[in-house]
């Protein structure tokens, strides 16, 4: 293992794993199905010894074994059975012929499974008489052969899935390392003294980062010894210009002027040489986007690149000497410095530590990394870093959240505007609603009580959508408000069947409920939101379902408090079902579950969305269980608080000659309502709002 690379590793752990988990999974399924042959062979012959006793009984009386033998030689064709034989009283056997069979399964298989035959044996009887006994030889062999296949099959299936693992396998770690293998050839190339070597940053994020420190930690490397190269060189130098000189002066004392002025010269060459590379380091800090800064151990800054000078105009000396948090116009992110000092304490490495300079032409943002130095003895000699400006990236955070908060206050003036625009078009259609149904309570022909009808079919289905759009608007834009009265459970169940009872009636379909004695006589809450979750969920399973029958059952869930309980509802049908990837998107807003379902039933698709809403603005839930084909189960939960039994008395439906004065802004709508109300006994005047 030592020997093998990650890649090959990586691939043997995953090719061993699945080669394990596949063939205990196979293994388990063969010891199943052997185990169920077993029984089923055991059933078989006693199916077998019962069935052939009828058969030979009248032949057994008159003695025809001629027969008894053909009848015997037809069952044993069963491939099940290897062998009858039939012994009468006399010890006479009459046996089939059948060869014996034989499986194609291996025999290590046939030992491993040992599926054993039975052996039936039974004494034959008529009228209270024996006249012998029927022996029935089982054979396994038909079960071992369909093992011995599926057998086969698994292990081609399990051999496909291990290639098409270690190819998986293979391509995404290919992928994947090839970033860490480029970053160890050039760390080999480093160490060889190759410090030119520099890496394309590549891979995903950490890699690139990594890079990125190698490429830094080269350059730095490849500063430092051209540096020390330099003085080196300008040692060697130097102590070669004392020995020509020590000789020099020994030797001609009168060439002393002249040796003096070629020292002079040479010192000269020599800080020419210290000024150019000082140019060279300020040229490099200049053009490079991060600025280098040192401390010492108090933390105070003791060298840091000029171009910070760039960043706010702060001058590079207004740093020297000073902590960080002493500089002018800083700040962390968060105000709090107790978290970075705590850090720095316990000399730990900081990386992408936020600044924030407050300046008069504006707020900037800088990130800072740094790491401990210390000496050879292991003294601590302060903190040595880079840091980066890193406004823009800042910025373009702030403009985001910008964007997200603008773009949920547009949601919420398009749901004001849908919730305003639906309340404007629902106060005209109430007007032809309540004309029509004016209008069909007057004299009219077949064809004008066909067509008034009509109108007011057809404006109930509009006055649904734009309910269903008004109660859209409103959940989305927080106005919709709950109520939280005293009703009965029961008697709310009861009138909403009564509702569908008509639509239930004109397709054949029973629609029945069950209301479990758990469930208390009178609960508060908001009866007229469940009547609507309970309203559409119910349409909708009318409408799918063609035949069949619909239940509503109610049941509590659990108590979730000293008065208060949880009630479950649930609406099963035998109508069409739901397919299982499209359960998911049904209770989405103008979504339904196939393209179609639309052009055969219509529908907007809103009012499972509302039903889910409101669920949970009741403190429930709701879900939906179904397989295509196999009808479909809604269930959703409510909370509800509890309610002393009430006393008083429901309201009559009549007014008996009370005088109502009808208040409204709409012609239309006063005299609709008044029409309504003088019909049930009422005197009514009208008064525009």
């Amino acid at each position: 293992m030592r020997r093998l690379s990650l890649r090959a590793r990586l691939m043997l752990a995953s090719g061993l794993v699945l080669m394990a988990g596949g063939g205990a999974l196979l293994a388990a399924l063969m010891a199943s199905d052997a185990l169920r042959f077993r029984d089923e062979l055991g059933l078989r012959a006693e199916d077998e010894i019962a069935a052939i006793g009828p058969l030979i009984a009248n032949h057994l009386v008159i003695g025809d074994y001629a027969v008894i033998g053909q009848l015997l030689e037809a069952r044993a064709r069963n491939p099940y059975v290897d062998a009858i034989v039939f012994t009468d009283r006399n010890g006479a056997a009459v046996r089939s012929r059948e060869p014996p069979r034989r499986s194609t399964a291996p025999e290590w298989f046939a030992n491993w499974l040992s599926i054993e035959a039975p052996v039936v044996r039974r004494e034959v009887a008529i009228g209270g008489a024996g006249y012998g006994s029927l022996l029935v030889h089982m054979t396994a062999a038909p079960a071992l052969d369909h093992l011995w296949n599926a057998f086969g099959t698994g292990i081609v299936v399990l051999l496909a899935a291990l290639g098409g693992n270690l190819l998986l396998v293979f391509g995404v770690l290919h992928v994947g390392l090839r970033p860490l293998a480029e970053l160890n050839d050039s760390t080999q190339r480093l160490g060889r003294g190759d410090y030119s070597v520099r890496m394309r940053p590549d891979g995903p994020p950490e890699m690139r980062k990594t890079i990125r420190v190698f490429n830094n930690a080269a350059e730095m490397i490849q500063a430092l010894l051209g540096s020390l190269q330099r003085e080196q060189q300008a040692v060697r130098q130097a102590r070669d210009e004392l020995e020509a000189r020590v000789a020099a002066r020994t030797a001609e004392l009168e060439q002393a002027n002249a040796v003096l002025k070629v020292e002079i010269d040479k010192r000269g060459v020599l800080l020419a040489d210290l000024a150019e590379s000082e140019e060279r380091f300020r040229m490099l800090t200049a053009l490079s986007s991060d600025w280098y800064w040192e401390q010492d151990e108090q933390l105070r800054f003791i060298q840091i690149t000029s171009r910070v000078h760039n960043f706010g105009g702060i001058p590079r000396e207004a740093h020297v000497g000073k902590q960080r948090w002493e500089l002018p116009y800083t700040e962390i992110a968060g105000d709090d410095w107790a978290a970075h000092k705590a850090e720095l304490q316990a000399r730990r490495t900081f990386h992408d530590l936020l600044l924030r300079r407050v300046l008069p032409e504006g707020t900037r943002y800088v990130s800072v990394s740094g790491a401990p130095r210390y000496a050879a003895d292991g003294t601590f000699l302060g903190y040595r870093g880079v840091a980066k400006d890193v406004t823009r990236e800042k910025q373009a955070e702030f403009d985001l959240i910008q964007a997200k908060e603008d773009a949920e206050a547009a949601t919420r003036a398009k749901s004001e505007f849908l919730a305003n625009m639906s309340h404007e078009i629902r106060t005209p259609m109430n007007g032809i609603l309540g004309m029509a149904h004016l209008l069909q309570q007057t004299s009219l022909e077949k064809r004008q009580s066909h067509f008034a009808g009509g109108i007011q079919r057809s404006a109930t289905a509009l006055l649904k959508v734009i309910n269903d759009i008004l109660d859209c608007s409103k959940i989305e834009a927080g106005k919709l408000d709950l109520e939280c009265i005293e009703f009965d459970p029961r008697a709310l169940l009861d009138e909403i069947l009564q509702a569908s009872a008509d639509a239930a009636l004109r397709k054949g379909l029973e629609l029945a409920g069950e209301v479990s004695d758990a469930v208390p006589g009178r609960v508060r809450g908001d009866p007229g939101r469940l009547r609507q979750v309970l309203l559409n969920i119910i349409d909708n399973a009318l409408k799918f379902t063609d035949r069949g029958e619909v239940i509503v059952r109610v049941g509590t869930v659990a108590a979730i408090g000293p008065d208060s309980m949880m009630l479950r509802i649930e609406v099963s049908d035998t109508g069409i079902g739901i397919e299982r990837a499209a359960q998911e998107r049904i209770f989405s807003a103008f979504t339904q579950a196939d393209g179609s379902t639309t052009r055969r039933y219509g529908g907007t698709g809103l009012g499972l969305t509302i039903s889910s809403q409101l669920v949970r603005l009741m403190g429930g839930e709701i879900g939906v269980d179904s397989e295509a084909g196999n009808g479909a189960r809604f269930w959703f939960t409510v909370a509800f608080a509890g309610a002393p039994i009430s006393t008083a008395s429901g309201q009559s439906p009549g007014f008996g000659g009370r005088r109502i004065l009808v208040v409204d802004d709409h012609p239309r709508v006063r005299e609709i309502l008044a029409r309504g109300l003088a019909e049930k006994g009422a005197q009514v005047q009208t008064a525009a709002g």
